[in-house]
């Protein structure tokens, strides 16, 4: 990863990824939901982006072979989901991977968690001016989304940011505030079952989130964990495909706790044949909620295993460090995960994912906190101008 000198050329690009991160995240709003034109606008402007930052990238992919064997095969993949499928959701994010070339982890944790904040900030603002609506209506009460496209996209973006806030504070006592509030959301508000379940299953990752020691150790759980998105990945896509509730009773009810997802999941793979590259998916009849079986229909065989590559590859290399900054995203990957079981915003806006980056790029692993190496390497050099006698 360079560090660049240019403190100019080094803000630009944390500005860079602060707007695609808006661009994305606005994305999300019942506002532009109500105004298709302009969201189809949007999406392709934050293409520019990444594609723009891809382009800047190239003089640090040149650098080293793996980078380079990485970066071509990621462009074939990106020209051949374009092709099939007009718009790739998960080429986008394949392609924001390359921000961790311009902007270290920390900064980019720091900068994500101001672009959601000032993204809440718009889609709250046009819900108060009554732009949009934010009720749902369920079986399981009144959902509320407050601007927000739908109750599970509340639920999802404030859990990240809560985690964001978790990794940044540190202290136990603002964890434990944090994760009340969060929950509180979770279960009265947006009732996002998903999301409340995911927050509870990862809380000893959370609680050791700023901890000097690795989430995991043992090679058993490191393969447990990295197995772990391939496992749910298969079984989702098994059950959707092979939904039948007349002959397995039991799949009813699992189809109910899921929401009908089973069901419109078979629908889906009945409308749309499994493709190597995917279909264009234009007149949907139903949300396409799950995640994985959304990207198999959506992006393709090949999509799909690049996919599980990637993230299978990084949490087999990153399970069992020590740097806090690491381990915020192995946490995200391991969330986003779980929650690929129902929602697609685990290759939408899954900022785990950037941290590919460094197999692509070959970072070294520093298994110190950022934070304290500074201070450290400030020591060693006030050490230095200190006379000898």
């Amino acid at each position: 990863m360079r560090v660049y000198d240019n403190k100019l050329l080094r803000k630009l690009f944390i500005v860079l990824f602060g707007i695609f991160q808006i661009l994305v995240y606005l994305t999300q709003s019942e506002f532009l939901n109500q105004n298709p034109s302009l969201k189809a606008h949007m999406k392709y402007y934050y293409l520019i982006v990444v594609i723009a930052v891809f382009i800047i990238c190239i003089s640090e992919i040149l650098k080293n072979l793996r980078s380079v064997i990485w970066s071509v095969f990621i462009i074939i993949i990106e020209f051949l989901m374009f092709k099939y499928q007009s718009y790739s959701d998960f080429g986008v994010t394949l392609l924001a991977v390359y921000f961790a070339f311009l902007v270290d982890y920390r900064t980019i944790i720091l900068t994500d968690m101001w672009s959601r904040l000032l993204s809440l900030t718009f889609i709250l603002i046009t819900f108060r001016l009554g732009y949009t609506n934010n009720i749902l209506d369920t079986r399981y009460g009144l959902r509320y989304s407050f601007g927000f496209i739908n109750p599970n996209g509340l639920s999802i973006f404030i859990l990240i940011l809560s985690i964001e806030l978790i990794w940044l504070l540190r202290k136990t006592t603002w964890k434990v505030l944090i994760l009340l509030v969060t929950g509180y959301i979770l279960y009265f508000v947006t009732k996002s079952r998903t999301d409340l379940y995911v927050m509870i299953l990862v809380l000893p990752f959370i609680f050791k989130l700023n901890s000097a020691k690795p989430f995991v150790k043992s090679k058993f759980l490191i393969v447990l964990f990295t197995l772990l998105p391939v496992f749910l990945a298969f079984i989702s896509i098994y059950l959707g495909m092979n939904y039948d509730p007349l002959n397995h009773p039991f799949e009813y009810d699992l189809n109910t706790l899921l929401s009908n997802r089973l069901n419109l999941a078979r629908f889906y793979f009945n409308e749309y044949p499994v493709t190597l590259f995917g279909n264009s998916l234009t007149n949907l009849r139903a949300a396409l909620d799950s995640g994985y079986v959304s990207l198999l229909i959506r992006g393709g065989i090949i999509s799909t295993l690049v996919y599980l590559i990637l993230v299978t590859l990084t949490l087999f290399k990153y399970l069992n460090v020590k740097n806090t900054v690491y381990k915020f995203y192995v946490l995200l990957l391991v969330m986003y995960s779980l929650v690929g079981v129902t929602e697609v915003t685990m290759y939408q806006s899954n900022l785990g994912l950037l941290l590919f980056a460094g197999i692509i790029g070959n970072f070294e692993i520093d298994d110190k906190n950022e934070t304290d190496n500074k201070v450290r390497d400030e020591v060693v050099e006030e050490k230095k101008d200190v006379p000898v006698n």
